[in-house]
């Protein structure tokens, strides 16, 4: 048997390439940021590889945003980053070789998460509304959850208060918020009153804050201020016995809490509580406290106001000064002057408080038909035209709250040499009356305030008598309240009855109290007359005003008034008192309802009686005064004259004060 030969040198050959039978080996991945992952690997053994690896291909996807992608890294590398990726998210991680024949298989899924970001989104401020009057609940829409980047953990809280430039940061949990569908909500406290506030929001994750949301402004409600007003102090004022002068400054502005609309301020001795007296004040930072007692603590209190409330108060106390009594430094001087010249006479007093002037004359208050000028501790009396009824003592009486002094008396003589056939002059009735010649009728001013004159006749006398006054006739003397009700007689012509309750309520305010002039008297009872004119039926508030009027009038305060009533008390032919009929007349008209009304005053009782049942019966109707004036006048009205004239009222008028007041030549009237 032949064996084999010698061998041929080697020839080599090189099989084709084909796709790898393995994936890469210990891949191992790691989220490196918020968007980016690295990958490491080691390359496939030799026997796996099939041929050279040229690359290598990294599929990721995210299957919950539907975002996916490949990346090709070249063969001799075993390191590959993902980039762009989305904070947050879990990638499905694949990687496989490849041969210039193509790819191997794919390795097995690698999850792995990107890192947490800043939200890429803002919460979206969707309403504000005010609480309290510093308190809002705040409602946004939450961040989609796509652009969350992570898990909120909460939300930056910015206020910016825009009035006084302020702006604060409060961080707020999520705990801390409530959840409404897509929405939270949050309720921030404690913001400034009378504000206005730019308010936004930024969510936020472990890794950072969003942007800021849009801005909401909202205006805070006002509040009583939060601080006293600043700096308050007491200084004595000029009587530093019984006032003093109050100062302060506003309350610092932040503190204000809405718009100052004024101050209060309240005094009280520190130990009479019970005497507290408040004052409502303006915007005037300085008050003058009057009326204080000397030597006394007080304590003073001032506090801001707005509209809502008064706010804290800030407090001092004060002592005011002790009291000095007057004393007198210069008293009138005596004095002897020819009728006609002017006299002037002049006191003055120092004290603490400064003493109130009173003029007297031979004892009594001087009048004010004199030319008074009074100031603190100081007095002129000027006499024009001097008459001898000017002659007298005159003193000043000082008086403080310490005590009343009188200065020295002065003497004042007139001295007239012509005085045959004169009424001398003298005062009376508040009115200085001239020297006037016999039978002559001196008309002047009537006293201030009242308008119009007086009129005085002197009567001639007779013989070997002297001429004497007559008494001072002010019929055409009208107050100021009187000469306006003229007006309430026209609007009782335009509007009749309709104003009738507005018309008395006036004229009994007027008539209240009041010493009256003759004029005064004359328009009252053209009120009362035009009243009775235009009233058909009375109801018995409107009766019991009337007389309520009417006896005003016939005080007896008001006697002198009464002196000329035959100017106004008598009819067209002079021979009635229309006084008297317009009070009956008015009772007249009483709507009755099978009833006695009964209204008496200081000085009218009026008594108004249904006669009805007497009518029919027959029967006499007896009145007996023993009650209202005790003037046990017994008036009977016999049943036959009430049944023949068919009588339906008894109307009954007493009067206390008529014959004092009607002069006695009227009587008969």
């Amino acid at each position: 048997m032949v064996g084999m030969g010698i061998a041929s040198p080697f020839v080599s050959s090189t099989t084709n390439q084909s796709v790898p039978q393995s994936y890469p080996q210990q891949i191992k991945v790691a989220a490196l940021s918020a968007s980016s992952i690295l990958l490491t690997w080691q390359t496939l053994s030799l026997i796996d590889r099939n041929g050279i690896i040229v690359s290598y291909g990294i599929n990721y996807n995210s299957t919950r945003w539907n975002y996916n992608g490949t990346v090709e890294v070249n063969g001799t590398e075993t390191v590959g980053l993902l980039t762009q990726l989305i904070p947050f998210t879990i990638y499905n991680i694949t990687m496989k070789a490849a041969t210039f024949a193509g790819f191997g298989p794919e390795s097995p899924i690698i999850s792995v998460t990107t890192n947490q970001s800043a939200p890429s989104s803002s919460p979206v401020i969707q309403s504000i509304s005010l609480i309290t009057n510093n308190s809002a609940n705040i409602q946004w829409q939450v961040i989609h959850e796509r652009f969350r980047n992570g898990i909120i953990l909460g939300y930056y809280l910015i206020l910016n208060d825009t009035k006084f430039g302020l702006v604060s940061n409060q961080t707020l949990y999520k705990n801390q918020t409530s959840s409404i569908g897509s929405s939270r909500n949050y309720t921030v406290a404690n913001l400034k009153y009378f504000s206005q506030y730019k308010i936004s929001l930024q969510a936020f994750t472990a890794a950072g804050a969003s942007l800021q949301s849009n801005d909401y402004v909202i205006t805070t409600s006002e509040s009583i201020p939060s601080s006293a007003p600043a700096n308050l102090s007491v200084t004595p004022a000029t009587e530093g016995s019984i006032s003093a002068v109050v100062t302060w400054n506003t309350p610092p502005v932040e503190n204000h809490n809405g718009m100052i609309s004024g101050y209060h301020i309240k005094y009280f001795p520190v130990n009479q509580l019970v005497n507290e007296r408040t004052i409502n004040l303006g915007l005037n930072t300085r008050y003058t406290l009057v009326n204080l007692l000397p030597q006394q603590r007080y304590s003073i209190q001032v506090a801001a106001l707005t509209s809502v409330g008064v706010g804290p108060y800030a407090i001092v106390t004060y002592e005011t000064y002790p009291a000095v009594a007057p004393n007198v430094t210069q008293s009138p001087q005596s004095t002897t002057v020819n009728a006609g010249i002017n006299v002037t006479l002049e006191c003055s007093a120092s004290g603490e408080p400064t003493p109130t002037v009173q003029w007297l004359k031979d004892g009594q208050q001087t009048s004010s038909a004199y030319n008074l000028l009074t100031n603190p501790g100081y007095g002129r009396l000027l006499i024009r035209d001097s008459n001898t009824g000017d002659s007298g003592l005159y003193r000043c009486q000082f008086t403080n709250i310490k005590a009343s002094v009188l200065s020295s008396a002065a003497t004042v003589s007139i001295i007239d040499m012509n005085t045959t056939g004169f009424c001398l002059g003298e005062l009376a009735n508040n009115i200085r009356w001239p020297k006037t010649f016999r039978g002559e009728t001196v008309t002047v001013s009537c006293p201030a305030p009242a308008q119009g004159n007086a009129t005085r006749l002197c009567n001639a006398g007779t013989s070997g008598i002297p001429p004497t006054w007559n008494s001072v006739d002010t019929t055409g003397c009208e107050t100021v309240a009187f000469a306006a009700l003229t007006s309430a007689i026209s609007k009782l012509e335009t509007n009749g009855q309709s104003a009738a309750n507005e018309v008395i309520n006036r004229l009994v305010a007027v008539t209240t109290n009041t010493t009256l002039y003759g004029g005064d008297i004359v328009k009252s009872l053209q009120v009362l007359t035009k009243l009775n004119q235009v009233s058909t039926a009375v109801d018995p508030s409107l009766l019991t005003k009337f007389v309520d009027a009417q006896s005003n009038l016939l005080n007896l305060r008001n006697i002198d008034a009464w002196k000329y009533a035959n100017k106004f008390c008598q009819d067209a032919i002079g021979s009635r008192a229309p006084v008297m009929d317009s009070v009956e007349e008015f009772a007249g008209k009483l709507f009755l309802d099978n009833q006695t009304i009964e209204t008496t005053t200081n000085n009218i009782v009026v008594i108004v009686q249904n006669l009805n049942d007497s009518a029919a019966s027959g029967n006499d109707v007896t009145y007996s005064d023993d009650n209202n004036f005790a003037t046990n006048i017994e008036i009977t009205v016999p049943g036959a004259a009430i049944r023949n004239h068919q009588f339906q009222k008894l109307v009954i008028v007493i009067y206390k004060t008529l014959s004092d007041l009607i002069p006695s030549n009227m009587a008969k009237d």
